[in-house]
């Protein structure tokens, strides 16, 4: 039964990228376009982490196989903030690239899940400046993280380094984003 399904895989990721029209890879042999183990035609695992690389997002890195991307656009009103629990059980890999559309500068913090209560609260909150941008309109931030709970927070209130402007106006922050998470 193991045999048969290890045939099928091969048979499966050489179908996709067949249908994928081309397929660009490193060949040790510096032949024909193939990348498998040559002593039972398995597609390869070069990284060690239990992924084949035709199959593997991140082909070069041991820590990182697969990931996954939310994306949209919101309005966040004067005062509030969005945010997104995130766990880890392994070392991860978070990007959250954003631009603010309309509306004032905004913060996108990272923390640990343990600090959000403090964050909530109103209170004085340990935040990781690597994945975090403060007072910004834009910007990419990525980096990998250890296993561990967090929190990622969009933020158009007072809590962090921005504030909406004092005017006696609703100043809505319209905010596109992606965000990736890779573990």
């Amino acid at each position: 039964m193991e045999l048969s399904r290890r045939h099928l895989l091969a048979t499966s990721v050489g179908l996709s990228a067949t249908l994928a029209g081309c397929s660009e890879g490193n060949d040790s042999d510096g032949g024909g376009g193939s990348n498998t183990n040559s002593q039972n035609d398995e597609p390869a695992d070069t990284d060690g982490d239990g992924v084949p690389d035709v199959q593997d997002e991140y082909p070069d890195d041991p820590d990182l196989s697969g990931s996954q991307t939310e994306s949209d656009t919101r309005n966040l009103e004067e005062d509030q903030w969005r945010h997104f629990s995130i766990s880890f059980s392994s070392t991860g890999y978070i990007e959250f690239d954003f631009i603010v559309r309309d509306g004032p500068a905004i913060d996108v913090i990272l923390m640990d899940e343990s600090e959000y209560e403090h964050f909530d609260q109103g209170d004085r909150y340990e935040y990781i400046p690597d994945l975090s941008a403060l007072d910004s309109s834009g910007a990419t931030v990525s980096s990998k993280v250890p296993e561990g709970e967090y929190r990622l927070v969009v933020d158009n209130s007072e809590r962090g380094e921005a504030s909406p402007p004092t005017n006696l106006s609703n100043d809505v922050v319209n905010v596109e984003y992606d965000l990736t998470l890779a573990e």
